[in-house]
C-alpha cells in the first residue's frame, strides 16, 4: 500500500485523487480490523484504478501529441504555400513592370500576367483605360 501511496499519480483532479486516497485508506482500514480477504480485493481495485487513471492520462498525451505534430505539418505546407505565392507575385510584377512586350507578349498576354500579379498580391486588379 505504501508503494502505491508513493507511486506515480495524477494529481490533475482532486475528486479522483481523493477517491485514490480513500481506496487507499479502505485497505488500511480493513487490514486493522483483521479483514484481509477484502483488503486484498479493495487493493486490486485500488491497482486497476490506478493504473486505469495513469492510462488515461498516457492517451490523452499521445492524442495532444499526435495533435501537435499534424498541425506543425500542416502549418509547414501552408508556409510552403504562402512563399510559393509570394515568389511567384514577386517575379510576375517584376515580368510585368519590365514591359513584357519586350518577351514578345501580346496585350492580352500582357493583362494576364497583370491579373496574375494582382491575383497573387490580393489586390483589385483595374485596367488601364
Amino acid at each position: 500500500m505504501a508503494e502505491l501511496e508513493s507511486a506515480e499519480w495524477d494529481y490533475s483532479d482532486e475528486r479522483r485523487t481523493q477517491n485514490y486516497k480513500r481506496q487507499l485508506a479502505e485497505v488500511l482500514s480493513n487490514s486493522f480490523e483483521n479483514d484481509y480477504e477484502n483488503a486484498e480485493k479493495m487493493l486490486t481495485q485500488v491497482m486497476s484504478y490506478r493504473e486505469s487513471i495513469l492510462k488515461s492520462r498516457e492517451m490523452a498525451i499521445v492524442e495532444q501529441i499526435t495533435t501537435a505534430d499534424s498541425w506543425n505539418k500542416n502549418s509547414n505546407r501552408w508556409s510552403l504555400v504562402h512563399y510559393a505565392i509570394g515568389v511567384a507575385a514577386l517575379l510576375l510584377s517584376t515580368f510585368s513592370a519590365a514591359r513584357l512586350q519586350i518577351l514578345g507578349l501580346n496585350e492580352a498576354g500582357i493583362q494576364t500576367v497583370a491579373w496574375l500579379v494582382a491575383f497573387f498580391h490580393g489586390s483589385p486588379y483595374v485596367p488601364e483605360s
